[in-house]
């Protein structure tokens, strides 16, 4: 808030931007990265809204061109959808609770 009212600019990431930063540095953290290869995620599933293409896009594919230095590289993981019961349409309200799924393979 100090840094909006200074004049200063704000820095956001969307979710899809911090999922595709993910896709390329893993989900370890920095500390864990000095120690650690890098831990990429396997699959993605969105509970709703589901477009395959614009998901593969926001998430992974328009890193495709980038060239990550070892032991980095653009990973892509499976995208999947869970079937609306109600298709709702999209309208302006609170998100839904998410999770996230860890399995070892």
């Amino acid at each position: 808030w100090d840094g909006i009212v200074t004049g200063q600019r704000l820095r956001t990431m969307s979710c899809s931007d911090k999922i595709a930063r993910w896709n390329v540095l893993g989900l370890q953290g920095s500390l864990l990265a000095h120690f650690i290869r890098p831990v990429y995620m396997s699959s993605l599933t969105l509970g709703s809204l589901y477009h395959s293409a614009h998901l593969a896009r926001a998430v992974c594919c328009r890193l495709d061109g980038l060239v990550a230095p070892a032991p980095y590289r653009v990973n892509h993981p499976l995208l999947g959808a869970v079937p609306d019961a109600n298709n709702r349409s999209r309208s302006a309200q609170k998100a839904t609770n998410a999770s996230l799924h860890w399995s070892q393979h």
